[in-house]
């Protein structure tokens, strides 16, 4: 069942894109950053309402801090560099965060990894490249847009320090207050960047139906997916969800193509292969063993 969900919640991160690019039609990043937050606070809060009967946050402890404000410099930095190119230029997050989830695993949670591990990591980082300078993190003339990237980048490895923080909380802490109270610091952290930044706090467009639907729909991602993650992290190991996860990437460049219809550049599909194929070296540790590993974690 944990694989399943975890599959679900795969997907539902694949459409962020769409969604950020539709949202962005009058917010600004940082302003879209603060209402994913919010409404995700919101959904969480009713399903605590529902489950609890009551609201409860907590921020005593530090890793509560760690991964609401990794998660608000993810979130800054994906809905930045979705701004300034396509839809799919977050595909660039996964990989970077399936790498270091890997340093993570070895160093900090000293879960066992194997040389295939490490080379499927190299595959990917090669991938992720290619990705970016195919299209994915691009200027307008078809350069590639290094601040893009860099945002991106950051993002990356931002959400894979926020994984850490769950990871370290899920076995200890209620998931719903868990994430309710994450998501509210990365709220408070993300209001702190707006104070100063001013002139990000007014619309840049009018408010479309689209637009709403996809500011509701990243809303509910952040809330019950994330929610749903942490549940699945109970029973998993944190690497092999995040190898998982990065099988987003590919039905990310999908929704570009088949709802945006935004060009994708051979470079950038034989980045994605090059990536998928460092994943796969890397799944092949999931076997029968493996998974009586995970099952028992």
């Amino acid at each position: 069942m944990a694989y399943v969900l975890l599959i679900l919640t795969t997907v539902a991160f694949s459409f962020g894109g769409v969604f950020i690019k539709s949202a962005e039609e009058f917010l600004t990043a940082p302003m879209l950053s603060l209402s994913r937050f919010v409404l995700g606070v919101f959904f969480l809060s009713i399903l605590q309402l529902l489950r609890r009967k009551k609201i409860r946050f907590t921020f005593v402890s530090p890793w509560i801090w760690v991964g609401g404000i990794s998660k608000a410099v993810n979130y800054l930095g994906e809905n930045f560099g979705v701004s300034r190119g396509y839809s799919y230029g977050n595909v660039i997050i996964p990989p970077v965060k399936t790498v270091v989830i890997l340093a993570i695993s070895a160093l900090i949670l000293h879960e066992k990894l194997r040389v295939r591990d490490y080379i499927g990591t190299v595959l990917c980082t090669v991938g992720v490249m290619a990705i970016a300078m195919g299209g994915a993190a691009s200027t307008a003339t078809g350069a590639t847009d290094w601040v893009a990237f860099a945002a991106f980048f950051i993002g990356g490895v931002a959400v894979a320090v926020m994984s850490l923080a769950q990871k370290k909380l899920v076995q200890d802490m209620d998931t719903l207050v868990m994430n309710d109270s994450m998501f509210t610091v990365g709220g408070l952290f993300t209001c702190a960047v707006l104070a100063f930044m001013p002139g990000q706090l007014a619309l840049t467009g009018p408010v479309t139906s689209a637009g709403i639907f996809g500011l509701l729909a990243l809303g509910l991602i952040t809330g019950v997916a994330f929610w749903v993650l942490s549940e699945v992290m109970k029973v998993l190991p944190l690497f092999v969800i995040s190898v998982i996860q990065s099988g987003q990437s590919v039905l990310t460049l999908i929704w570009a193509v088949l709802i945006r219809h935004e060009p994708v550049s051979p470079q950038a599909v034989a980045g994605t292969l090059l990536f998928i194929g460092g994943i796969l070296l890397m799944q092949l540790k999931i076997g029968k063993k493996g998974a009586a590993r995970a099952a028992q974690k």
